[in-house]
């Protein structure tokens, strides 16, 4: 049980490093040169052999990065999912030391947090989803 507040803290961290990459870089996935934009041909003439490599770069030109006001936004953003999971997973496993210090948190940021989780509560896969969401829901409005 003492680690799991370790753990929780872990993913959050992870989440946020994360969405801080991702609009850092803001590129397509698809932009990253591939192993395949390098081609290499080797040419034989008598006893001499030499290597020719043709490099083609990608042409498009990358996006301005975010700004650090909309970075900031997307990594707060990306905390407050993170922590309504988390709760979520703590209400569904019955930790109610977890819930207590998470719903603390998801508290602060009450709006924005019920407005995830009622995206959460459409995407549902599941009537377990849903009724975890909907109890965070109902213990954020308390």
């Amino acid at each position: 049980m003492k680690a799991l507040p370790v753990i929780l803290i872990g993913i959050g961290l992870a989440a946020i490093v994360t969405a801080a990459l991702v609009i850092r870089s803001n590129r397509p996935v698809s932009s990253a040169p591939s192993r395949n934009s390098q081609v290499g041909s080797v040419v034989q003439t008598g006893l001499q052999a030499s290597t020719e490599v043709n490099y083609n770069p990608v042409n498009e030109s990358l996006p301005p990065p975010a700004s650090d006001t909309e970075a900031a936004r997307a990594i707060h953003e990306a905390s407050i999912r993170s922590t309504l999971v988390k709760y979520r997973t703590a209400v569904v496993t019955g930790n109610r030391r977890a819930q207590g210090s998470l719903l603390a948190s998801l508290k602060k940021n009450e709006e924005l947090a019920v407005r995830f989780a009622e995206e959460d509560l459409k995407t549902a896969k599941n009537d377990s989803d849903r009724k975890s969401i909907l109890a965070a829901i109902e213990a954020m409005r308390r």
